[in-house]
């Protein structure tokens, strides 16, 4: 995917001066499959600005747009953009659901992944976030997943799919639950909380996540990854 089919896409997308659910998903994997560095995104952003000021019906609002373009710049979150003097720690989000902004913050984290993907997850069953880990393995970048042995034959379950696709799968093979949901990109940023990978938990539930970069907290998680990764060696998905 090139910048320009990106371009096509949010000028198509005008036309209703709408975007839709499906359309926003659309617009997710395209930017996914695109992975801008932060000087792209702001191209992409004054792109989009651009082609909504050609909509207008009077050029003069215009500078309405320009209002908001420098508002958007600045409400930025400042993990976009951090100084160069910026402490250890320069992410620290907290995201809630219902809602699609928080698997869109997920995807974009799965996006940028170069290296390694390590994920600890109860359950798997939504698509959208699979296709991800998927993209993630397409990239050369080394998916490990642990879930809970009983969760995956649950119905929509995507990890027999995922295994079937080559990416390294380790379950507890357990009475007890490997009950776990947090995800480590590349060893140096993660994600914990109460929130399943699951549309439930994107649709319906009341559901958490904190995105960190804190060091301690990260070394700890991966430290935790790897003791039950070697726990659980010789186990896949049943």
């Amino acid at each position: 995917m090139d910048p320009a089919q990106l371009e096509r896409f949010l000028s198509e997308s005008l036309d209703d001066k709408r975007l839709s659910r499906g359309e926003k998903r659309v617009l997710s994997q395209l930017v996914e499959e695109l992975n801008p560095d932060l000087h792209e995104h702001r191209v992409i952003l004054s792109k989009a600005f651009d082609l909504a000021r050609t909509k207008l019906a009077d050029p003069r609002d215009g500078a309405i747009l320009d209002w908001l373009h420098e508002v958007v710049k600045v409400l930025r979150p400042a993990s976009d953009n951090p100084p160069l003097d910026s402490p250890v720690s320069r992410t620290m989000e907290a995201w809630f659901t219902p809602g699609l902004r928080a698997v869109g913050r997920l995807r974009g984290l799965m996006g940028n992944c170069r290296k390694t993907l390590d994920v600890c997850m109860f359950t798997i069953t939504h698509d959208d976030l699979a296709e991800s880990l998927l993209n993630a393995q397409k990239r050369k970048v080394r998916v490990r997943i642990i879930t809970d042995d009983e969760k995956v034959n649950d119905l929509g379950s995507d990890i027999r799919r995922l295994e079937q696709h080559g990416i390294e799968i380790r379950t507890d093979s357990s009475p007890a639950h490997m009950h776990h949901k947090f995800a480590i990109f590349d060893g140096s940023i993660m994600v914990t909380g109460s929130f399943n990978w699951t549309r439930a938990a994107v649709e319906y539930n009341q559901d958490s996540f904190i995105v960190t970069d804190e060091e301690a907290l990260v070394k700890s998680h991966v430290k935790e990854f790897e003791h039950l990764w070697a726990e659980f060696s010789g186990t896949h998905a049943p």
